[in-house]
């Protein structure tokens, strides 16, 4: 997305952590106000053979876990 606005084909928006990665051609700008939130999803194989991604669900869904609403279930 960021390269698609850095070749003058719209805007994005992207996370704070990314205010690191400068180029010429963007210009990174930081909200004000009720900042947004956004819904993510993360897809894997059922029968994942790599550990490294193993290990990666299982950390992105016990992080999710923590941050989720208590009336918000995570699928998994």
């Amino acid at each position: 997305a960021m390269m698609l606005a850095a070749g003058g084909a719209g805007v994005t928006f992207v996370p704070a952590s990314m205010r690191g990665v400068q180029t010429g051609a963007l210009k990174l700008v930081r909200l004000v106000g009720p900042q947004p939130v956004a819904a993510f999803a993360i897809a894997t194989r059922d029968r994942e053979q790599s550990v490294l991604a193993q290990r990666f669900r299982q950390t992105v869904m016990a992080e999710a876990a923590l941050l989720a609403e208590p009336d918000v279930k995570t699928a998994g």
